[in-house]
Parts: structure tokens; C-alpha cells; sequence
């Protein structure tokens, strides 16, 4: 197995993006469901109030119950994005870091010369963005690869590798502009 690098700066931008993907990730079973349940509430309530000029309450609370739900989403995840940034400027004192991954029989990754290993039975899953391949591990945590910076290797051969590794992976998950 050929080692992959994969050597970047970490930014305030790209922590915002992985967070955003894993939010998206995390709760996207959530989201379908009460997206469904609110259009079909909409539907409801515009027969009803078609059919026997009705304006009936259930239905109203029921649609108010669904944005309800994205809203409160939206703020957790938007408090959970500035609690990250905080950890980040906790860890690197308001300064980007050189983060190092090598991708060989495990995950390693350097920071600050202090290396941490993943082994990849603990990885679920990946999901790109446009800029991050995300490694979905195991406890909600995150290692993120930037696409464009390969040092050895490419962006082509690290999902190769991440698809023949990862046990039980289907497909990437992907996501748009993030």
C-alpha cells in the first residue's frame, strides 16, 4: 500500500466546513422526515381550507412544529460551529496550523509534531465538500483532508483508498458548496 500526504493550513473557513457537512450528515434522517411531514401538512391545510373553507388548527400546529424544528436545528448547529472555533483558537491561540495526514495502513495525523493514529475500523464513512473529504469516526469526530493539497499522491487515489479500507461504506456522501 502506497502512502498518501496530505499537508494543509488549517483555517477558521475550513472549520466551518467540516462542521457544516457533519451537521448536515449527522441530522439528515431528521431533516427528510420533518421536511415530508411539513409538506404534507401544507397539503393538508390548503385541501381543507379549499374543500370546507376551514382553517383547521392541528394542521397549523403541526407546520408550526416543522420550522420550529429547522429553526432550533439551525441555532444548534450555528452555536455548535462558534463552540468549535473557540476549541480551535483554544488549541492554536487564534493561528492557523499545518496539519499532516498520512494515509498508509492507518490514519496519522501531525499537528505541532504531536501524531495521533486512526485505524480505519474506526472510520464509518466519508463525505466531500468542496474543498474536504471528511472522514466520518467513530464518536462524532472528524478528520478532514483538503482535496487540493496532495503531497503525495492524489485526490483519485486517497478515495480509492478510502473505499477499499472503510468496511461497510456504500458511497461517498456528497455535499454541494458548503
Amino acid at each position: 500500500m502506497e502512502t498518501i500526504i496530505n499537508k494543509y493550513v488549517q483555517t477558521k473557513d475550513l472549520v466551518k466546513e467540516y462542521q457544516n457537512a457533519w451537521w448536515k450528515n449527522y441530522f439528515k434522517k431528521g431533516i427528510i422526515v420533518m421536511s415530508i411531514i411539513l409538506l404534507v401538512s401544507i397539503i393538508l391545510f390548503i385541501q381543507c381550507y379549499i374543500k370546507y373553507n376551514l382553517i383547521n388548527v392541528g394542521f397549523i400546529a403541526l407546520i408550526a412544529i416543522c420550522v420550529l424544528y429547522f429553526i432550533l436545528l439551525y441555532l444548534k448547529k450555528e452555536k455548535a460551529i462558534k463552540m468549535e472555533l473557540k476549541r480551535y483558537n483554544a488549541l492554536f491561540n487564534n493561528q492557523d496550523k499545518e496539519i499532516k495526514i498520512k494515509l498508509q495502513k492507518s490514519i496519522e495525523i501531525e499537528i505541532d509534531k504531536n501524531k495521533r493514529e486512526i485505524f480505519y475500523d474506526k472510520v464509518k464513512n466519508y463525505i466531500e465538500t468542496k474543498n474536504l473529504i471528511i472522514l466520518l469516526v467513530e464518536g462524532n469526530m472528524t478528520i478532514s483532508l483538503k482535496k487540493d493539497a496532495f503531497t503525495k499522491g492524489s485526490y483519485e487515489e486517497c478515495k480509492e483508498l478510502l473505499n477499499n479500507e472503510i468496511k461497510g461504506v456504500k458511497k461517498c456522501i456528497k455535499h454541494g458548496k458548503n
